[in-house]
């Protein structure tokens, strides 16, 4: 600075000799008016700047910011000086006494435009001073050295409450953070202040279990901030918020409205707060920067807005902890057509053709949950004429570090010639990408959905993971996940409603999935009922159609014993009814492409001929037991023939015949009795039992006249009568039933004369086996298990290769075929 510009501030910085100079004490503003009464100067609300030393020249126009230090809804005030060296005024600053929420500053230059500053506080600011462990009497006795460029650096042609607090801060050596203005608290204070807002509810989980729910309320212009419990939501909003698991509403105008932005993370990074203590400056960082997002988000408009919103609420889903298996990624583009087009337009080459300037940006983001390749992946897009698309994308590895296990499988049960496991996973992916799975999920969490645009995004990206966490644990244990049906598992509620199935569906899906070759099939119907109420509902309805449902019923009455909890029987009843079906129906096939309520359907279509439940029951058994391959490798060729026996045997088996053996198939199916029992057992006198069962009709049904019950008529003619040996009671029982007429005239001559002479008639040439050409009393229970001679309940009359059928050939060595 020249001489003569320095000796013009000094003149301009004269006092005025018509105020007293020399009073023991001046106020700030005061001292100002007498000592700088020439000088121009700055004000706006906190602030009086009289500038002597023209340090704000070309001051822009400022916005309006307060900065206050304490918690409270007093002011700090600020009356800077500034004046050259050298002047009346530089003697007698000290002699400044500022009010309690005062603070005087002087800054005084040189020519070499080196700069001091000093200060005269008041007691707030001294309290202030003091709790950060300084002394406010060292301050006023120091002179703070700086230069004319470092302020002018500071203020940058500004000027604000703000800013002179910062300079006041920075100049002593105290942190600018540590004024309340600056604190979490301070700057949500401020924030509420400025957008009007007269307070705000924030409720959020912190875990699992444990929900937080913060009120602020700005009392007085300060903001106070407490806990509340759930029932006052409801009251003070006088609206249905409370049972949203997480929201912030805000109160303006005397009027709440809830904010329409996701909260994508816990509160407080899930540490969940003592309720009965102060809320923590970490909890105030935590809802001042959450508050701040949502404030913000409310000014936006058009694409910025929705694409924001989508980002919170696809943020939201995929922290779910609940999902972590899941690794899911995510591609969202948002076309943004807002910018104004030009109004004019000229041709820029010779064919008159024109090229107009692109108007249009495209605003994306990508979120991946786990470091690594994306497992699968949605693409979503939103174009310029706002319509929504949704792509499902796969890596082709995907699942496929359970084929091992699955192959283990396939080999323990043999079926290494039906069934390809890669084959199947790969008909999973395909299922996934499919045009059809996107349809329906679009369908139903988009197009059928009521729901903000954002919350129907994020309700599509919950249905992705949670139908593929089930599709994971389906490959890894080989069922649905139990707490998606077992409404007691702590995890059942974490499931969204459409995924909270009903047992019998769960049990049924655990049915197909249990045959291998319907993995697809169970998935693929997972989608369907996870999309589609109604399926959901036709599915469930399957179980209770006329002629099946009481049969269900028995089955789980029959296991309230061994499975105590509704939920556990109903499921074993879903699984049994595909386990049966699997084994008795005719053509029932599980592949890999059909649709899962096709198959409960045939099932429970296929069984309603059945009327004693403890077929089922002892069917589920008897797949059970030949389910695997013996360990002895020269058993295995034996034990698939029979495996395949039963299963014809079963198929072909009149339902009739079925009801009677009942839980007792499995040891029928068997081989049968000891051979020296069991012809000990045959010679041995006795007296006979039982009642037989009611004949209407045919008596000998199947296709052949296979099998058929003991009747009632014969059973009420040789009931109580003694027999030499069972030969003996066989002879009598045919020659009975050559008297009887219902009987007798379903056979042809020659056979009434046969049984007329104690012989068994003889069946169709096709149900002969090798010499034995004659129909067979068969004891249903093994008489080595327990199972009496003559009990006449516990005799079936059957053909030779129908008995070949239930037994091994060295059953009862013979007997009967005479």
């Amino acid at each position: 600075m020249t001489t003569a510009e320095f000796n013009k501030l000094i003149e301009k910085n004269q006092p005025d000799q018509v105020f007293k100079l020399d009073w023991n004490t001046y106020y700030p503003s005061d001292f100002a008016d007498t000592f700088l009464s020439k000088v121009g100067g700055y004000e706006c609300k906190g602030v009086k700047f009289y500038d002597g030393a023209e340090l704000l020249n070309g001051l822009k126009a400022s916005p309006r910011k307060m900065l206050p230090i304490t918690e409270t809804n007093k002011l700090i005030s600020l009356i800077t000086s500034t004046f050259p060296k050298s002047v009346e005024a530089g003697l007698k600053k000290n002699r400044v006494q500022p009010a309690n929420h005062e603070i005087a500053t002087f800054i005084e230059i040189d020519q070499t435009e080196n700069a001091t500053v000093s200060f005269k506080l008041g007691n707030n600011f001294k309290d202030f001073v003091s709790k950060q462990n300084l002394s406010a009497q060292a301050i006023e006795g120091k002179d703070f050295k700086t230069d004319i460029q470092t302020i002018q650096n500071h203020f940058k042609q500004t000027l604000s409450h703000e800013n002179m607090i910062e300079f006041v801060l920075k100049t002593i050596g105290i942190e600018t953070s540590k004024a309340y203005g600056n604190t979490d608290k301070g700057k949500l204070e401020s924030l509420l202040r400025d957008n009007k807002i007269e307070g705000f509810i924030y409720k959020n989980k912190c875990s699992k279990t444990q929900s937080v729910i913060i009120q602020g309320t700005i009392v007085q212009g300060l903001l106070a901030l407490q806990y509340i419990n759930n029932l006052e939501i409801d009251r003070l909003t006088e609206q249905k918020l409370s049972e949203l698991d997480n929201f912030i509403a805000f109160k303006q105008g005397n009027v709440w409205k809830k904010s329409d932005l996701a909260i994508p993370e816990y509160y407080n990074e899930g540490n969940c707060p003592d309720l009965q203590t102060p809320i923590t400056e970490n909890e105030i960082a935590h809802i001042s920067q959450l508050i701040s997002q949502h404030i913000n988000f409310s000014k936006l408009e058009g694409a910025e807005k929705q694409f924001t919103a989508l980002n919170k609420e696809i943020e939201k889903q995929l922290n779910n902890p609940f999902y972590d298996n899941v690794n899911l990624c995510i591609n969202l583009s948002i076309v943004d057509n807002s910018s104004t087009k030009p109004k004019q337009t000229k041709p820029l080459d010779g064919n008159g053709s024109i090229n107009i300037p692109s108007n249009v940006k495209t605003l994306t983001s990508t979120f991946q949950k786990k470091e690594g390749p994306c497992e699968i992946s949605l693409n979503i897009v939103v174009d310029e004429n706002g319509k929504l698309s949704i792509k499902h994308q796969v890596s082709k590895d995907y699942l496929k570090e359970y084929e091992g296990k699955w192959e283990q499988e396939i080999k323990k049960r043999g079926l290494e010639n039906e069934i390809n496991i890669t084959e199947l996973r790969e008909q999973v992916l395909k299922d996934f990408e499919s045009a059809e799975t996107e349809h329906s999920f679009y369908k139903r969490f988009l197009q059928d959905t009521k729901a903000l645009f954002s919350k129907k995004v994020g309700g599509y990206v919950e249905a992705i993971q949670a139908t593929q966490k089930i599709s994971k644990n389906v490959w890894k244990e080989g069922t649905v996940n139990e707490s998606t049906w077992y409404s007691k598992d702590d995890e059942h509620r974490e499931w969204p409603s459409y995924i909270q199935f009903e047992p019998i569906i769960g049990g049924a899906t655990d049915g197909v999935i249990d045959e291998i070759v319907g993995i697809p099939m169970a998935i693929k119907g997972i989608y369907g009922i996870a999309t589609d109420e109604k399926q959901r509902e036709a599915i469930g309805k399957i179980f209770t159609k006329e002629g099946f449902k009481g049969l269900l019923q028995g089955l789980l009455d029959n296991t309230k014993e061994t499975l105590q909890e509704a939920d556990k029987r109903e499921h074993f009843g879903g699984k049994t009814t595909i386990t049966v079906a699997s084994m008795m129906i005719p053509g029932m096939q599980i592949t890999k492409i059909g649709k899962i309520d096709e198959v409960i359907g045939n099932a429970t279509d296929g069984l309603k001929k059945l009327s004693n439940p403890k077929v089922l029951e002892g069917v589920d058994v008897l797949k059970l037991e030949t389910k695997y391959l013996p360990n002895d490798s020269r058993e295995i060729p034996k034990f698939l023939k029979n495996r395949e026996d039963v299963k014809d045997f079963l198929q072909k088996t009149d339902a009739d015949i079925l009801d009677d053996l009942a839980e007792d198939l499995p040891k029928i199916l068997k081989k049968g009795e000891d051979a020296s029992v069991l012809a000990k057992a045959r010679n041995l006198p006795g007296s006979s039992t039982g009642i037989g069962k009611e004949i209407t009709g045919k008596w000998l049904k199947g296709t052949d006249g296979n099998a058929g019950l003991f009747p009632k008529s014969i059973a009420d003619k040789l009931k109580s009568k003694d027999f030499n040996s069972f030969d003996d009671f066989r002879k009598k029982f045919w020659k009975e039933v050559a008297e009887d007429p219902d009987l007798s005239k379903q056979f042809i001559p020659q056979n009434i004369a046969r049984m007329k002479n104690g012989n068994a008639p003889r069946p169709k040439r096709e149900q002969w086996l090798g010499g034995q050409m004659s129909y067979v009393l068969h004891h249903k229970t093994p008489i080595n298990q327990g199972g009496a001679v003559y009990d006449m309940d516990n005799l079936y009359i059957v053909t030779p290769r129908f008995h070949k059928e239930i037994l091994a050939p060295e059953y009862h060595l013979g007997y009967g075929y005479k």
